[in-house]
């Protein structure tokens, strides 16, 4: 497939949709995944592991990017974790870490974020659904 040269991050919940079925996202997310480099931030898997061990999944945070790497050319975001905590830092409109982290590496990475979160598309001007 070949890739525009572009990158959209994916939040949590849109890496473990696509991962189960490409309908439950968006058409405009779609078409962006399928003419874009797809990159999840490493916190991503941090936060499915986290998911998986509360029951909110039942699938591993390593089935689901390796599924998504297989079928989809994801990689992990190449953002320095130094980088990304700096930029995390002056994201004071939410107290939850991971929707800091995955921000502020789609900021440091300038790319589009895949997200249905209402209160990063508030925030984030590159926040991307509908």
């Amino acid at each position: 497939m070949e890739r525009l040269d572009r990158m959209i991050c994916l939040d949590t919940h849109v890496a473990i949709w696509l991962a189960a079925d490409l309908k439950q996202v968006s058409q405009l997310v779609q078409e962006k995944v399928n003419n874009a480099d797809i990159v999840i931030s490493p916190i991503v898997k941090l936060e499915l592991d986290y998911l998986a061990g509360i029951g909110r999944i039942t699938v591993s945070s390593t089935e689901i990017v390796e599924k998504l790497t297989r079928e989809a050319d994801l990689s992990l975001s190449c953002a320095t974790f130094a980088d990304v905590i700096d930029q995390a830092s002056d994201l004071g409109w939410t107290r939850d870490p991971f929707d800091r982290i995955i921000t502020a590496d789609a900021i440091c990475n300038d790319a589009e974020l895949a997200t249905k979160d209402k209160l990063i598309h508030k925030n984030y001007s590159k926040a991307i659904w509908e």
